[in-house]
């Protein structure tokens, strides 16, 4: 984790920004301090070897940031440096930013999981606040737009977006990792749709070029490590990001059966799962909540509940990536990856933090506002289109935040009850959670085969439906409903018939599944009588377990280097 230095001409100063950074981070961020010199008669000044000492106590190869209060401490931390060696120094950064306001807003930012890059703008904008509040206008140079570059700084080039989805989610994280990566910066643009360059370390920006396949994207790398930077996003683009580049075929509009009335009415929509099941409606509802705008009495109170809160949602996000890595596969678990860079991203944690320090605003109703605006951005891009589908992403990262910042979290379902779960959209990060003998199967109004939501619905082993249209709207807990996955069909109240004929295809369907499973475990024989050995590539004893069900034989590898990754000392045998 990055680490902060505080240095000093005064001890007590130095001791007393320490307990208020301590207090801000809630004892999470690697803290030190240098204050004052060894001398009782003259304790004012800057020791070089006390800074060295309280940069190797907080050092990792994450980086140091080290703020100091006046112009000798500059000299005395420079010093201080030159016994570093050269691997060791090129981590630590010496900011500028005011000492207080400055660590105050890196802890922040740190404990929000933001980048090196991005903690340190954090830290230069420190003061953005204040200024704000005290009706002082900014310096307008203190941040260059990103149309005004000098071309001579940056190395530009264009690429036509080749694989099927454009710039989704996941190759926009992928942007912005790499963007905190380097010391460096990007802006990009869509420039088959003329929009502005806007800056590439936050996600949003991004998703919100409404980047599709065969659209020319144009980017500009700036920095001390450009070159490094360019050649990186130039082999993602080149790869297609490591995604399929069929052509991208929008998903049809469903077929609705025309019927006076609900009773024995079939409705089409989108086959996401196969599948057969027949059950009561089980209401999922899916939205922000309202929230009151209430007068708040102290700004850094809310400030930090927000940041705790994004750190704990963070840390769910993490626990969801690794059990769904497990269980369905790293490409689809990246959909958490992607929600842990929302909660990061800079321009929604900047609307956020004006709306608490310029404002007043509580860290609940900030949050939900700031989510709102951005999602209103999104859905203008399009009721169909696919960056708009983001929707439900924002929904998702929403909600989990607002549940740790709210006294009644949001519950979109009854957890007691059971039948198929009828919603508008679902969100992601709820789908490892839905328990099958409860849950018969899920229809939904909107959605395509390509969400990250239907993604995930496939390893639930229940039929799933999509982009069944406002027939939803119109279900009651009292309605009973079936359907048919592999046929994408919706049947309300059927009559006996029917429910006949589909309890008959539910029976076949369930007894292929499980011959499936049955056969899962015999020998792999070749049809020239040769059998092959089934080995697993495994890295944790939850991967084996998981293993030996899907009918590994053994282990052909064991990735024991995760073993290391996830300790900080050595482990036993």
């Amino acid at each position: 984790m990055i680490g902060i230095v505080a240095v000093s001409h005064s001890a007590d100063l130095a001791e007393g920004i320490l307990k208020l950074a301590e207090q801000m981070g809630q004892g999470k961020v690697p803290l030190a301090v240098a204050g004052g010199i060894d001398d009782p008669e003259n304790p004012i000044g800057t020791d070089a070897m006390k800074i060295l000492e309280a940069i190797q106590q907080v050092y990792s190869d994450d980086g140091v940031l080290v703020f100091m209060d006046m112009g000798s401490a500059i000299l005395s931390t420079e010093m201080a440096l030159d016994f570093l060696d050269d691997e060791q120094k090129k981590n630590v950064y010496l900011c500028e930013a005011p000492i207080v306001e400055g660590v105050m807003s890196a802890v922040s930012a740190i404990s929000a999981g933001l980048s090196l890059k991005q903690v340190l703008q954090e830290a230069r904008n420190s003061l953005q606040p204040k200024t704000n509040q005290l009706g002082i206008a900014p310096e307008q140079t203190e941040k260059p737009k990103a149309e005004k570059i000098d071309d001579s700084e940056a190395i530009k080039a264009s690429f036509i977006l080749k694989n099927t989805l454009g710039l989704h989610a996941r190759p926009a994280a992928r942007l912005v990792q790499l963007s905190g990566k380097f010391n460096a910066n990007m802006h990009i643009r869509n420039q088959s749709k003329k929009t502005d360059l806007v800056d590439a370390s936050s996600m949003n920006n991004i998703l919100l070029l409404n980047a599709r396949q065969h659209d020319e994207v144009e980017v500009e790398v700036f920095g001390n490590e450009a070159v490094q930077f360019f050649n990186e996003v130039e082999a993602e683009f080149l790869n297609h990001f490591g995604e399929p580049t069929q052509e991208f075929n929008p998903d049809k509009t469903p077929a609705v059966s025309t019927v006076n009335d609900l009773n024995n009415a079939v409705y089409t929509g989108l086959a996401v799962a196969d599948g057969v099941a027949i059950g009561s409606v089980l209401r999922y509802e899916l939205k922000l909540p309202e929230v009151s705008d209430t007068p708040i009495d102290d700004q850094n109170e809310e400030w930090i509940a927000f940041r705790n809160a994004i750190e704990a949602s963070t840390r769910e996000l993490e626990t969801l990536a690794q059990e769904s890595t497990r269980t369905i596969g790293k490409e689809e678990a990246g959909i958490f990856e992607a929600h842990k860079l929302l909660l990061s991203d800079v321009s929604l944690i900047t609307k956020v933090e004006k709306l608490v320090f310029d404002e007043s605003k509580s860290a609940t109703f900030a949050w939900i506002h700031a989510l709102k605006h951005i999602i209103q951005e999104y859905k203008s891009l399009g009721e169909h289109n696919v960056m708009a589908a983001r929707v439900v992403d924002l929904i998702d990262i929403g909600l989990r935040v607002y549940n740790k910042l709210s006294d009644e979290p949001n519950q979109k379902y009854d957890a007691k009850k059971s039948g198929i779960l009828v919603a508008d959209d679902l969100v992601p990060s709820d789908i490892p959670n839905i328990n099958p003998e409860q849950i018969k199967g899920i229809v939904c109004k909107r959605g395509s085969q390509t969400s990250h939501s239907a993604i995930l619905a496939r390893s639930l082993g229940i039929p799933v439906v999509f982009a069944l249209g406002d027939i939803i709207n119109e279900l009651s807990e009292t309605d009973l409903i079936a359907i048919d996955g592999s046929k994408a069909t919706l049947f309300v109240n059927p009559n006996k018939s029917i429910i006949d004929e589909l309890e008959s295809a539910k029976t076949e369907w369930e007894a292929q599944a499980k011959k499936a499973q049955v056969s899962k475990l015999e020998n792999a024989v070749t049809t020239d009588g040769v059998q092959v050995e089934v080995l697993a590539n495994t890295a944790n004893i939850d991967e084996i377990h998981q293993a030996i069900k899907q009918g590994a034989e053994g282990v052909g590898l064991f990735r024991s280097e995760f073993l290391y990754m996830k300790t900080q000392s050595l482990p036993d045998e």
